[in-house]
């Protein structure tokens, strides 16, 4: 719209009979029809007559003109009666500074396109050609962006027909209709993209997206069709990184798009040997991710994958490791001698891939990796450290608060010790000394009233439901008596037990932390008391959970005995990461030396002394570990048993003194 006009409120008569579609009733209000009479149009009572030059020139509180209206509604023959009246609304802006184009090529009206391309041609000035064609709105984009991000491929076809040049033009975000239509999944409007400029020389702009991305970064992450229409178009695209230096198989290798990779690689097998500014290679976003199937097809094309570097020099397997990667390195554990240079290959810092395994704390992947046998256990890094130094370092700088719940760290040190691997060449005080953290103690006392409170928290709930459930009993009272229903049941009885102990460990656990945990101001001693409150909470819970399922069987057992037996034998398989840990560490050891290996043996170059005592620490942990989970059931089965042993005993008892006095 031209400066020189006035905007004028468009009236609520005429907007309404264009929001309805009502295009005969439309016309006649704006005066097109035949009738030449006056009507009565605008705001504030004033009345505009037809044929004033201002009258077409009415807006919406948006700012859309009527030509913008019939564009939106698909008026193609009031579209031209408009035209033919006013030309400069051909240019005219919204608020949001769309043309009638844009409202056109949003909506997919393609004959409405077509009906302002004809116009502009029609106008016979270059310049109004740029201007109708290439008219950017608030964010920059033109009408063949609004085409492309809604999917009218139609429409798309006929904007660079008129203008191949309008595919450059990027929006305020530097992104190209390309680019758009590519992101948005909008396979058609990409194939008449490409249609119709084969055979044009195009620049960079015409498939640029942000960040120095390209269109075929878009679409690897879109669909496998669209990947394969941009690289017969333009096989180029592969090879072009965007500013991190990424390229599409990089951005197909971290999404684990691994028929995507195939595609791109089937173009060109060299894309493999193409960093991004890090010094990635495709294969180490791979395993950094754990997409096996895309290093599977990396190292199809081209086998030579693993000796790959990046900045640090490390491998692909070094990255999975760092990264808890387990499938990714079951791969190459698995190929036996085919990567056996990857698995004790050493980085800048001499680390490998089981020394960063270690530092990163990915119990099971240092498992997988100590338990193949090309897996060395005794190489240095540049600092003079083994994986026994790592795994020492680990365990001392995270101290678990109670010898059976032990960290990972604790069992990794242990497989390290029980496959004879050796610490490094130095005094083991200095070795203490320096890599030992001294955490702050304001830290470390925020660290212990954390656990303080979250133990607290927990044993007070759990004394609250026992308590509760004491005198809620199942089976409820009888009327006379007032004594319980089951009394005399089995279940019953280890149901009091076990509700019993739970009540008394959660409330011993809650003391504990409440006397010395809170009010003690040293670390050390808190830690103490936290430990023995684990100790306490864990036994009330495993109890809590054995009171419950009694509970269910003392009501049950009458109904469905064999349901209820059931339910009460899995109060037994009380799960936690301990028992895993040892499972685990067993594994290690029988998978790298056979089963031999778990019972006492002479190491090498050990004696049989120090043979035990690198196996004595793991049985005896083992033995406490489940010697600790099975206690509360023994005790909750054998309690009730010697308790009526005792009550018919001292029956027997009384009764003989009785009868004898």
């Amino acid at each position: 719209m031209t400066a020189s006009h006035q905007r004028i409120l468009m009236d609520i008569e005429l907007l309404t009979a264009a929001r309805q579609g009502d295009e005969s009733h439309f016309a006649c209000l704006l005066g097109l029809e035949e009738d030449n009479s006056e009507i009565t149009i605008g705001t504030d009572n004033r009345c505009i007559a037809r044929d004033e030059p201002d009258f077409l020139l009415g807006v919406t509180y948006t700012g859309n003109s009527l030509l913008h209206l019939a564009a939106s509604s698909n008026f193609l023959h009031l579209a031209e009666k408009i035209w033919r009246r006013e030309t400069s609304l051909l240019v005219a802006r919204n608020k949001v500074l769309e043309t009638p184009l844009h409202c056109a090529a949003k909506n997919g009206y393609c004959e409405m396109v077509s009906l302002f391309i004809g116009f502009a041609y029609e106008m016979g000035d270059e310049d109004i050609m740029e201007k109708v064609l290439r008219a950017r709105n608030k964010d920059g984009e033109t009408a063949l962006h609004e085409a492309a991000r809604n999917n009218h491929a139609a429409v798309a076809h006929l904007l660079i027909t008129a203008d191949p040049g309008l595919a450059s033009v990027m929006d305020d975000q530097g992104m190209s209709p390309f680019y758009l239509a590519t992101t948005s999944g909008h396979l058609d409007v990409v194939h008449k993209m490409v249609q119709c400029l084969i055979g044009i020389e195009v620049s960079k702009a015409y498939y640029a997206g942000p960040d120095g991305q390209t269109s075929l970064h878009a679409a690897v992450l879109r669909s496998k069709e669209m990947t394969e229409k941009l690289l017969t178009w333009k096989p180029l695209l592969a090879k072009m990184p965007d500013n991190s230096g990424s390229t599409p198989l990089h951005f197909a290798a971290s999404y684990g798009y691994d028929k995507i990779a195939k595609v791109l690689l089937k173009c060109d097998h060299s894309l493999s040997y193409l960093h991004d500014l890090c010094g990635s290679f495709p294969v180490h976003v791979a395993a950094k991710m754990g997409h096996i199937g895309v290093i599977r097809a990396i190292m199809d094309h081209c086998p030579d994958s693993d000796e790959l570097l990046d900045a640090k020099g490390r491998n692909f397997l070094h990255v999975a490791a760092q990264n808890g990667r387990r499938p990714v390195v079951q791969l190459i554990c698995r190929t036996t001698s085919k990567h056996k240079s990857m698995k004790n290959a050493r980085d800048n810092d001499g680390n490998t891939p089981l020394h960063l395994a270690i530092d990163s704390g990915h119990e099971i992947v240092v498992k997988q990796l100590m338990q193949d046998k090309e897996v060395s256990i005794n190489i240095f890094n540049k600092q003079g450290l083994t994986l026994r130094d790592h795994s020492a370092i680990a365990t001392f700088n995270d101290n678990a608060i109670s010898p059976i719940f032990q960290n990972e760290n604790f069992w990794i040190e242990k497989s390290t010790e029980m496959l004879g691997a050796y610490y490094g060449a130095r005094r083991w005080d200095q070795f203490v000394d320096n890599h030992t953290t001294k955490e702050d103690e304001e830290k470390e006392n925020l660290k212990l009233t954390n656990a303080i409170q979250t133990i607290g928290l927990g044993s007070v709930l759990i004394a609250t439901a026992t308590f509760a459930a004491a005198f809620t009993l199942p089976g409820g009272y009888r009327s006379k008596s007032g004594t319980p229903t089951l009394a005399d049941k089995y279940a019953f009885k280890a149901f009091l037990v076990s509700d019993t102990i739970a009540f008394i460990c959660a409330f011993h656990s809650t003391m504990r932390l409440l006397n010395r945990g809170v009010t003690s101001s040293k670390p050390h001693l808190k830690k103490q008391f936290v430990s023995t409150s684990l100790r306490f909470i864990t036994w009330a819970s495993r109890c809590t959970v054995i009171s419950f399922t009694l509970a269910i069987f003392v009501v049950l057992a009458p109904v469905n005995k064999l349901l209820g037996i059931l339910i009460v034998g899995a109060a037994i398989f009380q799960y936690d990461g301990v028992g895993r840990d040892h499972l685990l560490t067993t594994r290690v050891i029988s998978g790298r030396q056979g089963w031999k290996q778990l019972f006492p043996n002479k190491l090498p170059e050990a004696t049989l002394r120090q043979s035990l005592a690198a196996w004595l620490p793991y049985a005896l942990s083992y033995i406490m570990y489940y010697a600790d989970l099975l206690l509360p059931i023994v005790i909750t089965a054998v309690v009730p048993l010697i308790m009526d042993l005792v009550w018919d005993i001292g029956k027997s008892v009384v009764t003989y003194i009785a009868s004898h006095v």
